[in-house]
């Protein structure tokens, strides 16, 4: 009777999370970034045969000459464990995933890829682990917006919204298969413990939240390397003495060390092709007089945190805002060569959670928008070659972004003003933050 009563009185909440999770089961079914997804399986099943990624590296390399860019290994593990899972109840073989037999050390490893993968059904079953992160992610969203409208059903109905019918979310996790909004779902929960720490204005040396901020950090840069640059600006702001940043500082440090296994065979090819990569190293590649400008972005930021970090600690929801002047300053700074579409969407929930306290933030979701379309410009493929398995191949002839503009304008001109764009709107987002944080406005909860 209870949850019956429960469901009749958040009915319209239910089918908002209902129709996003179909919306989610059309897009894994409907779309397949062949290319990203299966060098993602290879490095998953490696993973689940053998506890390391090097056998499924190699496969990668032999097969198609790329060395993979690799994300945290408990990504690819996460994986490997929902593959035990579907090859318990037969979903499917893993054994026999690119290959025909099992795993055997002295025989050659994944044969078939390049010339077969799983089944459609399969592929699509497997991509079904991203609702971990969705269920994760949808927990510190709204609980983040219930710390800034507490007793507003209304603005939860407006995040739920903005989770179920977020095309760019649902398109960078569930087609390509790519690792964003597990980072990101990790980011937003640091960013949701240390809220929750200045609200309730603890002073311990530390806590539990500070603890649980710590290591949603560490596990999200260990997925990619983002959340890295927020532990010590919000280490500054949260701990109450020194002792307190050393301390928090080392459970970071420690649940890092940890979780990122430095001590599995398979360490130095991740720090090789992880932590020191090109596509890793890429934030550092803009400079001014070989000076890295995020290197000087950042050192600045941190050090006006610093400097302000009483009157920041004031107003808690002020943490939300440098989340977002720390991840404008990412993409400013990244070689746009290496900014790749999905990377837009770490900004996108801090945004329209920012725009609960100042309506402008959700007018300034259009310059991710605008670099999500910067990149599809680039690769057509992405859009239109992803449908190719299950709407036919026709599709696969639409003509791309490019090639219009090559009819009417000149391509490269376009490129660099799109990019102009999205830099200057970055720009803009950092301006007004610093401008809305001088100001000293109190918020209304």
């Amino acid at each position: 009777m209870k949850i019956i009563r429960f469901i009749q009185k958040h009915l319209l909440f239910i089918s908002i999370i209902a129709f996003g999770i179909g919306l989610r089961l059309f897009f894994a079914f409907s779309f397949n970034h062949l290319f990203d997804y299966f060098n993602i399986l290879v490095l998953a099943k490696s993973t689940a045969d053998t506890n390391s990624l090097l056998e499924g590296f190699f496969v990668l390399k032999n097969a198609i000459q790329h060395e993979s860019q690799l994300f945290g290994k408990i990504y690819y593990q996460v994986i490997a464990v929902w593959l035990y899972f579907l090859d318990a109840i037969k979903i499917i073989d893993l054994s026999f995933i690119f290959d025909t037999k099992p795993y055997n050390p002295e025989a050659p490893y994944m044969s078939g890829f390049s010339h077969w993968g799983p089944l459609h059904y399969q592929a699509t079953a497997i991509k079904l682990i991203q609702f971990l992160y969705e269920g994760i992610f949808l927990f510190f969203f709204l609980s983040t917006l219930r710390l800034i409208k507490k007793h507003s059903y209304n603005s939860l109905l407006i995040g739920a919204l903005f989770w179920a019918l977020n095309p760019f979310m649902i398109y960078a996790t569930y087609v390509p298969f790519q690792s964003d909004l597990a980072m990101t779902t990790f980011l937003l929960g640091g960013v949701y413990f240390a809220l929750k720490i200045l609200i309730n204005k603890e002073k311990r040396l530390t806590s539990k939240n500070l603890i649980l901020m710590s290591i949603c950090f560490a596990i999200g840069a260990i997925i990619k390397q983002v959340p890295i640059l927020f532990i010590v600006p919000f280490l500054i702001i949260i701990a109450p003495t020194f002792l307190s940043f050393l301390l928090n500082a080392g459970i970071f440090a420690l649940a890092y060390f940890v979780i990122s296994q430095p001590f599995s065979a398979d360490s130095v090819l991740m720090k090789t092709f992880f932590l020191t990569s090109d596509e890793s190293t890429a934030l550092f590649n803009f400079t001014l007089n070989n000076a890295s400008i995020v290197i000087i972005a950042y050192c600045l930021a941190v050090l006006l945190i610093f400097l302000f970090r009483n009157k920041i600690r004031e107003n808690p929801f002020n943490i939300i805002r440098i989340s977002i002047i720390l991840l404008s300053i990412v993409y400013i700074s990244e070689d746009l060569s290496f900014l790749y579409a999905q990377f837009n969407i770490w900004i996108m929930p801090f945004l329209i959670i920012m725009a609960f306290l100042d309506p402008i933030y959700a007018v300034f979701l259009l310059v991710p928008i605008l670099g999500f379309y910067r990149w599809i410009i680039i690769d057509n493929g992405s859009m239109t070659g992803s449908m190719w398995l299950t709407y036919g191949a026709p599709l696969d002839k639409i003509p791309s972004f490019e090639s219009l503009l090559n009819n009417v304008l000149q391509p490269k001109l376009i490129h660099r003003f799109i990019n102009s764009l999205f830099i200057l709107g970055h720009s803009l987002i950092i301006f007004y933050s610093i401008k809305y944080w001088s100001q000293t406005k109190k918020f209304l909860r």
